[in-house]
């Protein structure tokens, strides 16, 4: 594996943890995953790629839906 992808998994980890709470989570998770899809079809790796979209998709939608019941 490149260190790239190393970055871009600790970048999702430190982002869905919520190790640190700081403003540029969702920024963070999204930039990472991208970084991941990225490399995954660069690399032809598939299955990597379908789960991290999969994932990306199911974190964003928590994400927003946390958001809006925090705001009611």
């Amino acid at each position: 594996m490149d260190i790239y992808l190393w970055f871009f998994f600790i970048g999702v980890f430190v982002a869905g943890q919520g190790i640190h709470d700081f403003q540029g989570k969702l920024l963070l998770m999204t930039f990472s995953n991208v970084g991941i899809i990225i490399w995954a079809f660069n690399n032809g790796n598939y299955e990597l790629l379908i789960i991290t979209l999969l994932m990306m998709i199911a974190w964003t939608t928590r994400f927003f839906r946390g958001y809006r019941n925090a705001k009611d």
